[in-house]
C-alpha cells in the first residue's frame, strides 16, 4: 500500500491482512505485555536505530493517495489484528477499492482459503480487462 501511493507504475493492490498504522497496531496488541511507557520509549528507539518516523509506517495515510485498484482482504475473526485496520484503509481508498472480510479467519488465514483464491483471481481479471 506504501509504495503504490508513490510509485505510479503499480497497476493494482492486493493487500492482505494489513494493520492501518505501526503505533495503532502496536498499542492494541502491548498493553498485555508493556506498559504505556516501555511502547513510548520502544517506539523513540526504533525511530533512533532505523531512521524513521514511527507515523510515517501507516499503510492508512498511504492510501489516501493511492490510485489505482486496491483490494482490501483480511481475517473477519482476526483478533491480533483487528478488521477494523482494514476497515479504515478501505474506506481511506478514493480510487476503485473492494473490502473482503474472510468469514472464519483468524490471524494470518485469509489466504488459507480455497475461496479467497478465486476472489482475488476475479478481481484481478475484472480490474486488468480494463
Amino acid at each position: 500500500l506504501q509504495l503504490a501511493a508513490d510509485d505510479p507504475r503499480i497497476s493494482a493492490v492486493v493487500a492482505a491482512e494489513s494493520f492501518s498504522d505501526l503505533r495503532t497496531v502496536a498499542t492494541d496488541r502491548a498493553p498485555f505485555l508493556f506498559t504505556r511507557g516501555m511502547i513510548e520509549k520502544s517506539f523513540r528507539l526504533a525511530e533512533d536505530k532505523g531512521r524513521f518516523r514511527i507515523e510515517d509506517a501507516s499503510p492508512l495515510l498511504a492510501s489516501r493517495s493511492i490510485k489505482c485498484p486496491v483490494l482490501v482482504i483480511h481475517g473477519a475473526d482476526d483478533v491480533d489484528t483487528r478488521p477494523d485496520h482494514a476497515e479504515r484503509i478501505f474506506n481511506a481508498l478514493n480510487g476503485p477499492k473492494r473490502l473482503l472480510l474472510v468469514p472464519g479467519a483468524a490471524h494470518n488465514q485469509s489466504l488459507n482459503s480455497g475461496s479467497t483464491w478465486s476472489e482475488i483471481e476475479t478481481w484481478i481479471d475484472s480490474v486488468t480487462s480494463r
